[in-house]
């Protein structure tokens, strides 16, 4: 999802394009973020290269900073939709392909698991996290 302050030009617009996205200053998480070096992959695919305005530790601080206009990020949906809650923000799809992958957990055996395990697992396939809908796995 696209985050934007509440006032940015793309406030307003239920889907956008990668591209379109690009022509903004970046709040981003931190080197090494597995987000960030996918999106920086996906914008050298475009041959167009991320403008950061800063890049923070965690997306509580990257939706702090969106929410004083500093620029706009790129978040996961159910992160995006939780902190809406707590910030002055707002959320755009990303209207690409890629942008809407599929998560898998795998082990050899679930009744094999610890029971915290199992647990965890559970909690993580969950239809419903936080409101937002995970699908099927």
């Amino acid at each position: 999802m696209l985050v934007t302050s509440c006032d940015h030009e793309l406030s307003t617009v239920e889907n956008v394009k990668f591209s379109e996205a690009l022509k903004y200053e970046f709040v981003g998480l931190q080197d090494g973020s597995a987000l960030q070096e996918f999106l920086t992959d996906q914008a050298a695919r475009m041959g167009v290269r991320f403008q950061y305005r800063v890049r923070l530790p965690s997306a509580e601080a990257v939706c702090r900073m969106v929410e004083r206009k500093v620029g706009v990020a790129i978040l996961p949906i159910a992160t995006a939709t939780r902190l809406t809650h707590v910030s002055a923000i707002r959320m755009a799809e990303l209207d690409e392909l890629w942008a809407s992958r599929k998560l898998l957990i795998c082990t050899q055996s679930f009744a094999d698991l610890p029971s915290y395990a199992q647990h965890l697992v559970n909690h993580l396939r969950d239809d419903t996290v936080n409101g937002v809908d995970r699908g099927q796995s």
